[in-house]
């Protein structure tokens, strides 16, 4: 879990690039939009969520596989083919294949939103009111509904950003929506308090 941690910090410490060239371009007064910057350290920021979350989940439920954390509802639901099972019982290394079992089926997931962040922790932890423990361990003071709606809103904007160019329309001249280096930074400070107070929960 640690290192899951550890992962997730050098990931975030990249987006301090971004602010390095975006106040040096802004100084200058070079004249470009360089608000592009503040995008990629917004989409940064959530897939380095994304990744972090995947992690836990995989290592929490190798240490099941290995009787070394308690075995959740959800963990027993995880689904292998006969094939894979057999593979499994007769395997040399079965806490690697078990593993790599994980991450071929979780590949296809994003665990992002709200909803599915709880849906994959569950694999490791068994709480009930989830964003209720973890807006307690914020180091913020925030609802956990006004957790969830954050959350939402960040990853709204990350689509926006990813999948539409964060324009308003397919109209030229192309508009993008507005961004500011505090909106950005305010992105990564949410996300880094987030993982901290989910990590407390979880080790």
């Amino acid at each position: 879990m640690t290192n899951a941690l550890h992962v997730f910090r050098e990931l975030i410490k990249q987006t301090q690039l971004s602010d390095g060239l975006y106040s040096f371009l802004e100084d200058k007064n070079v004249p470009i939009d360089a608000s592009d910057l503040l995008r990629w350290k917004w989409v940064l920021a959530v897939s380095s969520l994304d990744k972090y979350i995947h992690d836990v989940v995989r290592i929490g439920m190798v240490q099941q596989f290995l009787n070394q954390r308690t075995i959740t509802d959800k963990y027993r639901s995880f689904r292998i083919d006969m094939t894979k099972y057999n593979s499994l019982s007769m395997s040399p290394t079965p806490q690697i294949d078990f593993e790599n079992e994980i991450i071929r089926q979780h590949s296809y997931l994003a665990f992002q939103t709200p909803d599915k962040i709880a849906e994959a922790l569950a694999f490791i932890w068994s709480e009930p009111h989830k964003w209720e423990r973890i807006s307690q361990n914020m180091a913020t003071p925030i609802s956990a509904k006004d957790l969830r709606t954050k959350l939402n809103n960040i990853i709204v904007r990350r689509n926006q950003i990813v999948h539409e160019g964060d324009c308003f329309s397919s109209n030229l001249p192309l508009q993008q929506q507005l961004i500011s280096k505090s909106d950005a930074s305010d992105v990564v400070t949410f996300i880094s308090e987030l993982v901290n107070a989910i990590h407390v929960n979880i080790v």
